[in-house]
């Protein structure tokens, strides 16, 4: 039998290899397998940083910027479109270096994170600074150390504060309105046709159909036009059931009053209001000599005579389940702190000449009309809601007309 050492050993040389290659393999897999966890892991932190973005942007919008209009948004704090802030989650009042975004990027022990806002691009408008339909894109991103990025995009549908003038329904505005204010804007939830000159402060928008002859202009004089938007902004629903809990005074529909704090029903006479009934119709009337104080009525309400004086103001809130009508020049300021000066559930009719100031919220919850040159700081809101039961129908249609001035700073 012939020596055969040598093919042993070069079996066993073979074996050596193929086991160095396996054992070589398995530790490549598993180091690609680490690294592929790892990039994984690291995309997934980077993801989660852009919904950190996300998520501070969203509180942002819920905070200090509810109250800022998209075109500002775009413009940035300085409202200057062009330059480093345009877009930027930077400078704006409540927002400093604990919260903000700034456009290095907001750095925490994952990475860092980005966001700013962009129009979106389905708007019809082509200027990337001014929007037409009420929605803009936010742009949010993150990256790890590592260097792994994601990316998160998201719309926003974003409604504006209730402006100084809102309304439901067919609107007429005539004459030389003026709307003031941050907040001195003017939205119809359906049609509105203007004739004469409106001035808004920034715009007259419309979720209808505008027309008419007349002309809007801007806080600079310029013609914007009526500007049609795709969605309403809900006015909120008040009614004199809710505030009349807390009301001084009820004035009932059989003719008494009930003084809350007593209990005791007190003569409608000293407190400056009279009363009638007619047809089913309970109205109270008050004059001058109106008692200052909160006044729930169950009926109709109508003011007479020129109550509170320019500079001293009578402060009184009426809650009305019938309409409201304003027949004389009064200078009215609300009493108590949820800034209702006027509420009706039906028609509301407010009017008055140069030296008329109304402070405050004026509500209708059916048919509202403004006319004469009266001035309003606060709000002007109507609901176009049926005429319930028992109220006047004291105003065909919604108009505002004459020289009325309107004026809203957004907050009170």
């Amino acid at each position: 039998m012939k020596n055969r050492d040598g093919v042993a050993l070069a079996a066993a040389i073979f074996g050596i290899v193929v086991i160095s290659l396996i054992t070589a393999g398995a530790f490549m897999m598993t180091d690609l397998d680490t690294k592929a966890s790892r990039n994984r892991e690291d995309a997934a932190i980077a993801l989660r940083l852009a919904h950190s973005a996300q998520a501070h942007a969203l509180s942002l919008f819920r905070t200090h910027l509810a109250d800022t209009t998209i075109d500002r948004l775009f413009a940035g704090w300085d409202n200057t479109t062009g330059t480093a802030d345009d877009g930027m989650f930077i400078d704006w009042a409540g927002i400093d270096n604990t919260n903000n975004i700034p456009a290095a990027g907001r750095t925490t022990a994952d990475g860092t994170y980005w966001a700013s806002m962009l129009d979106d691009p389905s708007d019809p408008n082509a200027s990337a600074y001014v929007d037409a339909n009420w929605r803009f894109l936010v742009r949010c991103a993150g990256e790890t150390p590592a260097g792994s990025r994601a990316v998160v995009e998201f719309v926003v549908k974003y409604l504006p504060p209730v402006p100084a003038v809102a309304m439901n329904g067919n609107t007429v505005i005539q004459g030389g309105p003026t709307v003031s204010g941050g907040c001195g804007n003017v939205h119809i939830n359906h049609n509105v046709s203007v004739s004469g000159n409106l001035t808004v402060n920034r715009y007259l928008t419309v979720s209808g159909t505008p027309s008419g002859s007349g002309n809007v202009l801007n806080a600079s004089g310029v013609n914007v036009g009526a500007y049609p938007v795709p969605d309403q902004i809900p006015i909120p629903t008040m009614t004199a059931a809710e505030y009349c809990p807390g009301a001084q005074y009820v004035l009932r529909a059989d003719g008494t009053v009930l003084e809350r704090s007593t209990g005791l029903t007190v003569p409608a006479a000293p407190l400056g209001w009279s009363f009638t009934s007619s047809g089913g119709f309970v109205t109270w009337t008050a004059v001058s000599s109106v008692v200052t104080g909160s006044y729930c009525v169950m009926g109709n309400a109508t003011l007479s005579g020129n109550p509170g004086a320019v500079g001293t103001p009578l402060p009184i809130s009426v809650y009305a389940t019938g309409s409201v009508e304003i027949s004389g020049n009064p200078n009215l300021e609300p009493y108590g702190t949820n800034r209702i000066v006027l509420l009706a559930d039906g028609d509301l009719y407010i009017r008055g000449n140069s030296n008329t100031n109304y402070e405050g919220i004026v509500y209708g919850g059916s048919t509202c009309r403004a006319s004469g040159n009266l001035s309003l700081s606060g709000q002007f809101l109507c609901q176009q809601g049926p005429l319930p039961a028992g109220a006047l129908d004291i105003v065909t249609s919604n108009l505002i007309e004459g020289n009325p001035r309107f004026n809203y700073s957004c907050t009170w």
